[in-house]
């Protein structure tokens, strides 16, 4: 596999194209009627992303769009019977798991390979908006997030696994990862 490197090629050009025109779509959602399109919208993110990993900033920031825009209903309880926060609420999920996956899989990737500068720095751009959406996520649905996990896996699991990786990030010399790492912390404790 070749290294994992982050610039700006066709691909993910139109990637984060996509992504952008995806993002200000999700201001066309204005009701239950109208979940279809965001459902839609989240789908043709997650493809994005899956088919062009280097387009993960741009697809990180549409889900921190997600997040802050209907976060507050991922926040109630499946027993308040609304169908459309139940939806929304597995939404969020999949585009948070998938989120961290992805992070995940780009960091193990360049681990693996002999990382390049250009590698760290591709690394380092998607640590940022990972950190930025899950402070989003925590000030806006704190109780989801510290209970989101991925299927088969213990309650919290994710949210452990980033407060884990947070002393890692701070390590780093690029502040403005660490600063977003540290806002996240913030906003968890608060």
């Amino acid at each position: 596999m070749a290294p994992l490197t982050l610039y700006h090629h066709p691909i993910q050009v139109i990637a984060n194209a996509i992504l952008d025109l995806l993002k200000a779509a999700l201001s066309l959602y204005r009701s239950n009627d109208d979940i279809i399109l965001l459902q839609e919208a989240c789908e043709l993110a997650k493809t994005v992303v899956i088919k062009s990993k280097a387009s993960a900033p741009s697809f990180l920031s549409f889900v921190k769009c997600v997040v802050e825009t209907h976060g507050e209903k991922a926040e109630k309880r499946s027993n308040d019977g609304n169908s459309e926060w139940i939806t929304i609420r597995d939404i969020i999920k999949h585009l948070m798991v998938l989120s961290f996956d992805i992070v995940q899989t780009l960091h193990a990737t360049s681990e693996q390979s002999n990382s390049t500068p250009q590698d760290i720095k591709g690394i380092s751009d998607i640590m940022s908006p990972m950190y930025k959406t899950l402070s989003t996520c925590a000030a806006k649905c704190p109780f989801f997030l510290l209970n989101l996990s991925r299927e088969d896996q213990p309650v919290g699991e994710l949210i452990l696994s980033t407060i884990h990786a947070s002393p890692n990030i701070l390590n780093v010399t690029e502040v403005e990862g660490s600063s977003s790492a540290i806002h996240f912390l913030k906003a968890l404790v608060s």
